[in-house]
């Protein structure tokens, strides 16, 4: 005689085993997925899982209340040095060309563990997730499946923290061109009013002539460092003929909101320096030129008084020897117009003019026309007085001297513009 069992009994029985389990402290486990059938390396023990269900002996005791652990108020990291192994992975990243899309780093903590997260170059590859050690763990995503290697499948939603170690935004480079940091112009730290405060960065950089082109930048955050590398594309054939006129190109760079009110934090970008605290104000600024304002369309009489002033202010700081980077803006051969230090004494006699790259030849001479800053003086009087179809003229505000000049002698002739930039003067 066959034994017929009702399904709803069978289901009672079901449920009462699993309640009598579960009073005596028996945790059903459910069994985990195998990994994705992609092929991966062999990896470095992951970053271990804690049990989903707590030790007998940590669990509060019957008719308890337990006590809530209470998460801490602030939602930013505080940034420590990078590890040396990070350190050494950005350079090796940073002298190859860059990935499409572009890379980045992100530090997370997971499970209670610091790790770091580098997104995958295309659409089929892993990206990687790497521990304090360096150790590689795992592949969260990518792959032909895009879901990764399939052992830690709750990264994504239990991972917290963000916070953007590095960001590579450079352009790639052609087969013609090279990359090279550019010259920075200005800086200017900007903090949109949101909660939390956004930061952003805007940057000016120069095209010293017209082969040059912008080629993006690179992001490191290093403690309280924020290190930015700007670059330009440049053609790899240094006898290419160039157009001799000075560009500038403005970038804006999200620096995120992770920045402590309490911290003090400083932004290089290819040596220029800026210093804040976190709760936006600036500080100070190292290394970058103060400029005097430059009207929009400055008349003869604009120029005249302002060549006046500024050749007074220069006069009053009694300077008389000093080195200056120079160099000619025009169209010209490059070496009439490459960048040069030039050594001056006793205010007016150039002692010395030497190439500041080292790159070109120079046959033992050079030519007539380099001046002294008092030179520069006369060279602005003469296009005010002829006077030129415009004039565009920068000084410092501090101390007086031009620190650039564009010159357009006569607006219907082409190619006869000529101006010169000033960087760095040093007192000799």
């Amino acid at each position: 005689m066959k034994l017929a069992i009702n399904p709803a009994i069978l289901i009672l029985m079901l449920a009462v085993i699993t309640t009598l389990n579960l009073a005596c402290g028996t945790s059903v486990a459910p069994t985990l997925a195998p990994p994705v059938s992609e092929t991966a390396p062999a990896l470095p023990t992951a970053v271990p899982i804690p049990s989903p269900t707590p030790p007998a002996t940590d669990r509060p005791a019957t008719g308890t209340t337990p006590t809530a652990t209470a998460e801490p108020a602030s939602r930013t990291i505080v940034p420590a040095g990078l590890p040396s192994w990070l350190d050494r992975m950005l350079e090796d990243l940073e002298s190859q060309p860059p990935a499409n899309p572009p890379l980045t780093i992100t530090r997370y903590e997971y499970r209670g563990q610091v790790v770091y997260y580098q997104t995958s170059t295309c659409c089929d590859i892993f990206s990687n997730l790497y521990n304090q050690e360096g150790e590689l763990v795992a592949h969260p995503d990518g792959g032909i499946t895009g879901r990764g290697d399939g052992r830690l499948r709750d990264f994504f939603p239990v991972r917290e923290r963000e916070f953007l170690v590095w960001k590579d935004a450079r352009e790639p480079s052609g087969k013609d061109t090279v990359s090279v940091l550019a010259p920075i112009d200005g800086l200017e730290l900007q903090i949109a009013e949101s909660f939390p405060l956004q930061y952003f960065l805007a940057v000016v950089s120069g095209l010293p002539d017209g082969c040059h082109s912008s080629g993006g930048y690179t992001l490191t955050r290093d403690g309280n460092r924020v290190l930015i590398k700007v670059f330009n594309l440049k053609p790899s054939n240094p006898d290419l003929m160039c157009i001799q006129l000075y560009g500038m190109v403005e970038t804006t760079i999200a620096l995120g909101s992770d920045f402590d009110p309490n911290e003090t934090y400083t932004i290089d970008v290819n040596g220029k320096t800026i210093s804040f605290r976190g709760d936006g104000i600036l500080e100070e600024t190292l290394n970058a030129t103060p400029t005097t304002p430059e009207p929009a369309n400055p008349s003869l009489a604009e120029l005249r008084e302002g060549l006046t002033q500024n050749r007074e202010l220069w006069a009053s700081q009694g300077i008389t020897g000093y080195q200056m980077e120079f160099r000619w803006i025009c169209f010209c051969p490059p070496d009439y117009a490459a960048p040069v230090i030039i050594s001056v004494t006793e205010g007016e006699t150039i002692g010395s003019v030497a190439f500041a790259e080292g790159t070109l030849p120079w046959n033992g001479k050079f030519p007539p026309d380099y001046t002294s800053i008092n030179g520069l003086f006369d060279l602005l009087q003469e296009a005010i007085g002829h006077p030129a179809g415009n004039i565009r003229v920068k000084y410092h505000a501090e101390l007086g001297y031009p620190i650039s000049a564009a010159i357009d002698y006569d607006r219907r002739i082409a190619d006869d513009e000529k101006g010169f930039q000033v960087g760095a003067v040093t007192r000799s």
